[in-house]
């Protein structure tokens, strides 16, 4: 999900969650990465090179707060719970 906006159709079907305790990073299926990057854009208009790396983005002379401001949640559901992860969190 992002915000309260669920990208289940960007992808068929499930898929086992793997958590590490030991990253400090996010991994998600491509496709759904692609559909993430599409929303950021929307989100902070012009700001977002996701070009220099196709792996992750960026926004140069900005605060993780003050872009956090306009971006949602990512949202993973679990069992039927939904696991949210906040800007803040997933902010680098």
């Amino acid at each position: 999900m992002y915000g309260n906006v669920d990208l289940k159709n960007v992808l068929e079907g499930s898929f086992p969650a793997i958590i590490d305790t030991g990253s400090s990073t996010l991994g998600v299926p491509a496709k759904m990465y692609d559909e993430l990057k599409k929303k950021w854009v929307a989100s902070v208009k012009d700001k977002l090179d996701c070009q220099s790396n196709d792996d992750f983005c960026q926004i140069s002379g900005e605060t993780c707060d003050s872009v956090g401001k306009g971006l949602q949640s990512i949202g993973f559901v679990m069992n039927g719970l939904v696991f949210e992860v906040p800007p803040s969190v997933y902010l680098f």
